[in-house]
């Protein structure tokens, strides 16, 4: 991991380096983005022009500076339905690369008796190293060749803030914080094979969906809702993670990168993390459902914030609308699938500059973009705040307990409640306490503050999406016989 670290950190100041000579090259060879083909295998995967570099969506205006075409005519209910319906969100997208890849590494790491049977024994790097070497090794792949690709190789030219470039020790900040990122993968993994294994959550057996059509039926309607499941709890998340209280100690370490790169997609807190993954419990942990959905849905949520974290317009799931979120901040919680609720809420921006659809709070119009250093703060270092540190002490010791309970096992209900409990609401309530005691200028409920029923809402749907499948995880997982 060290190596890795070092080698990255020489890639970003090759990068670093191009990018001094590079900026003109950059700012104005818009004309470089290239439209794609016309065939019936278009976008298959969505992969338009059969390019992954130097190829922009149908919408973009080549003419215009990134960033800066409207993608209004993108977002719609209507267009979320239909895609959904004829399979083109799945098959027309991204979507099938990351299923594809989640079905070659529920090949190369089965689900399999042996597994079970080791599992039942108890966590142990015996059989939990070389499934978190599989999953390390394919993210690792498959952020570095977009990494390489744009910030290397410049393969992409259509930068949306020209003459920005991550440091070398940027990049070991985001390193640092993507592996963090990759271990809670594994340990989202590790818990559902000893759910499983030891009968704690029911599964569907691969010899079920052999025999039997109407687990088959089942299994391939489930794989097609991912998606919409994903853009869903992504957007009911992001907002609960934005409430003021939760984004001053966790999202904002995420927010430290106005510009963002590959690497920046799982550079989050460890709390972000925990939350943010709690997505591929769901449906695993409540319906009995096949493995292969919930590899779908955890390898989906490692790889997907690669390329929509790139800052580039011209490549592969180009994704200026959470670019946008990240420059502007309080705008654009979803993606383009689930962006007709960024709609509704008043919280969609569909381009750099000026807005014609934003009614949210943010006011710095264009404050953040305007800086020509990559990020200032994107560094690693003691805490900000004093009470950052006592959060980040709170969080090892949430993080230290969860380990040694889940080692221990067969607790009883009233301890499994206990420690789920500390688990999944203590981040919350520290937060809130945390907020109160530092006299923060802001409202606890900022940037929300004026809402009444969609505050209500972003609490209920962040509880259900986020908090109780943490929760039912970790009480069965300590309760586990």
């Amino acid at each position: 991991c060290c190596y890795i670290v070092l080698v990255f950190c020489l890639l970003s100041r090759v990068a670093a380096f191009m990018g001094r000579g590079g900026d003109a090259t950059h700012s104005s060879s818009d004309q470089r983005g290239t439209r794609h083909s016309h065939s019936v295998f278009d976008g298959l995967g969505g992969v338009n022009g059969f390019k992954l570099f130097g190829t922009t969506p149908p919408y973009v205006d080549l003419r215009k500076p990134p960033g800066h075409t409207s993608m209004a005519s993108e977002v719609s209910f209507q267009k979320t339905v239909s895609d959904a319906l004829t399979l083109k969100s799945l098959v027309f997208s991204p979507n099938l690369v990351w299923f594809l890849t989640a079905v070659f590494v529920f090949f190369a790491k089965p689900y399999d008796e042996e597994l079970f049977r080791e599992a039942r024994n108890g966590f142990h790097l015996r059989w939990m190293a070389p499934r978190f070497a599989v999953h390390f090794g394919v993210s690792l792949l498959y952020y570095g060749y977009f990494f390489l690709g744009c910030y290397v190789w410049r393969l992409s030219t259509r930068k949306f803030k020209p003459g920005s470039w991550p440091t070398p020790s940027n990049m070991l900040h985001n390193l640092f914080f993507w592996t963090l990122g990759m271990l809670q993968v594994a340990a989202y993994d590790a818990i559902m094979i000893r759910l499983w294994a030891t009968r704690a959550v029911d599964m569907v057996t691969n010899q079920e969906v052999a025999e039997n059509a109407y687990e088959a039926v089942k299994l391939a309607v489930t794989i097609a809702l991912v998606p919409l499941w994903r853009d869903f709890h992504f957007y009911a998340a992001h907002r609960f993670i934005h409430v003021r209280a939760l984004y001053k100690y966790v999202h904002s370490l995420h927010h430290r990168i106005p510009d963002p790169e590959p690497f920046s997609g799982l550079t989050m807190h460890p709390v972000e993390h925990l939350y943010y993954f709690s997505n591929a419990l769901v449906p695993a942990l409540y319906v009995r459902t096949h493995p292969l959905v919930f590899m779908f849905v955890l390898v989906h949520l490692y790889l997907a914030p690669a390329c929509g974290h790139s800052g580039f317009e011209d490549h592969f799931q180009q994704d200026l609308y959470h670019f946008l979120h990240h420059a502007y901040f309080e705008c654009n919680y979803g993606s383009p699938s689930s962006g007709f609720l960024d709609k509704l809420g008043g919280t969609f921006r569909e381009c750099i500059g000026k807005s014609k659809h934003y009614q949210g709070e943010w006011n710095g119009e264009g404050e953040q973009n305007r800086s020509r250093e990559w990020s200032a703060t994107a560094h690693l270092g003691l805490p900000k705040t004093f009470g950052h540190g006592v959060y980040f002490t709170l969080s090892l010791a949430a993080a230290w307990l969860l380990c040694t309970s889940a080692s221990a096992g067969s607790q009883s209900k009233n301890d499994a409640h206990l420690v789920a409990a500390v688990i999944a609401y203590g981040p919350i309530v520290a937060a809130l306490v945390l907020a109160q005691c530092s006299r923060d200028r802001y409202s606890w409920r900022w940037p929300f503050h004026k809402e009444r029923v969609a505050f209500g809402l972003t609490c209920v749907f962040g509880y259900l999406c986020c908090v109780k499948p943490v929760h039912d995880a970790v009480f069965l997982l300590v309760n586990a016989k």
